[in-house]
Formats: structure tokens, C-alpha cells, sequence
């Protein structure tokens, strides 16, 4: 049979939260570091030069799904 006491009971719940709120610290700024830099490659992509390259790419794709989405609800040219 196993007894707990108090004392050891609180010692390992604290143990045990420093690290989890450690773990928790650690994930926000992974994220937060993942969200910057997937933000300055959006902003590479859509501020590229539209006549070339990655800009002209993602522009013929917008451009081609607004025209298809339009020409769907009857508002063609």
C-alpha cells in the first residue's frame, strides 16, 4: 500500500507545473516564431512585381478564380 504525505505530494505538483508552464512558454514562442516567418513569405509573394515571376503567378490564380467565381453567379463579362 502506498501513502502519500502532503509534503511530497506538493513538492512533486509543483515540480510538475514549472515544467509544464515551461513547455507551455516554450510552444507559444515556437509559434510565434513560425507565424513571423510564414507572415514575411506572404509578404515577399504578394508584394513581388505582378508582371513576373511569383507575383504574376499568384496573381493569374486569383485573377483566374475571381473570373470563375463571377462567371458562376451570372455576372460575366
Amino acid at each position: 500500500m502506498l501513502v502519500k504525505t502532503n509534503t511530497s505530494k506538493s513538492t512533486i505538483e509543483q515540480s510538475l507545473n514549472k515544467k509544464l508552464k515551461k513547455q507551455k512558454g516554450a510552444t507559444m514562442i515556437e509559434y510565434a516564431v513560425v507565424v513571423a516567418a510564414v507572415a514575411g513569405i506572404a509578404a515577399l509573394v504578394f508584394q513581388a512585381d505582378t508582371s513576373t515571376g511569383m507575383g504574376k503567378a499568384v496573381n493569374d490564380i486569383v485573377t483566374e478564380a475571381a473570373t470563375q467565381a463571377k462567371n458562376s453567379m451570372g455576372g460575366g463579362d
